[in-house]
């Protein structure tokens, strides 16, 4: 005859569930660190091209009706 303690058993398992969802977290983070610094960088080439903050128009405005 095998006895337990079904409230050990259930934290136990509940905290092993925990640890392999946050290992599963971190191992998605780090792949996604890793292909972001493999892909080729655009940013610069986006940001020199626009400015900076909002730009006003020159031209009238109209108001639509």
């Amino acid at each position: 005859m095998v006895r337990g303690n079904v409230y050990i058993a259930y934290t136990n398992e509940e905290e092993s569930f925990k640890v392999t969802e946050a290992i599963d977290l971190s191992l998605q983070m780090v792949g996604t660190v890793s292909q972001a610094t493999q892909a080729p960088s655009t940013r610069s080439k986006y940001l020199s091209s626009r400015p900076l903050g909002r730009t006003s128009s020159t031209g009238s405005t109209r108001k639509s009706n």
